[in-house]
């Protein structure tokens, strides 16, 4: 027996209705920033108890980092992660003085996130957390509805990229390094 067209056409249209649904799903969990925006300030606790404010790093191109202590994909790319801070932390790039990371978890569990920092040897000293995770002020107001996200930042605290990979933080780094 010969299928008709719309035996063909049917499940063609459901199967573009559930990926174009994926995709909209999937865009209302990014950061809704675009290159160029300013990035305001941000001011969490340390694991000490201290306030590292964003702002109050000055003359450095920046990696605003989301993560969780519990997020597979977070915790594996660390080691990348401090490979490229160790790499440009104190080097020129462009006329900045260098690259900072200021890491925020969306860990419920302040003692676990302690922890974590400790046991996944994370380099980098700017970090924050926020015990009310996706449903804290910071993350909604940037719309991070899925870890691991990030945003890179310009000295002036502008968006040069957004969702990058360690390799692509390193590649971008490289080229603004050489302009």
């Amino acid at each position: 027996m010969k299928k008709s067209a719309l035996g063909y056409i049917l499940p063609a249209v459901l199967i573009i209705a559930a990926v174009s649904g994926y995709l909209i799903y999937k865009s209302s969990l990014e950061i809704n920033l675009s290159n160029g925006d300013k990035l305001d300030n941000i001011s969490l606790k340390g694991p000490n108890g201290e306030v590292f404010s964003l702002h109050d790093i000055h003359n450095k191109y920046i990696l605003v980092h989301f993560w969780a202590s519990w997020c597979g994909p977070c915790v594996a790319e660390v080691p990348e992660l401090n490979k490229v801070y160790q790499l440009f932390r104190s080097q020129k790039i462009g006329n900045s003085d260098g690259f900072e990371i200021y890491a925020v978890s969306l860990n419920f569990d302040e003692t676990r996130w302690k922890n974590s920092l400790n046991g996944l040897g994370v380099q980098w000293p700017l970090n924050v957390n926020d015990t009310q995770a996706f449903k804290s002020e910071v993350a909604r107001k940037y719309n991070v509805g899925s870890i691991p996200a990030n945003v890179l930042l310009n000295p002036e605290y502008e968006i040069v990229g957004k969702n990058l990979s360690p390799d692509q933080i390193k590649d971008m780094l490289n080229r603004f390094t050489n302009q």
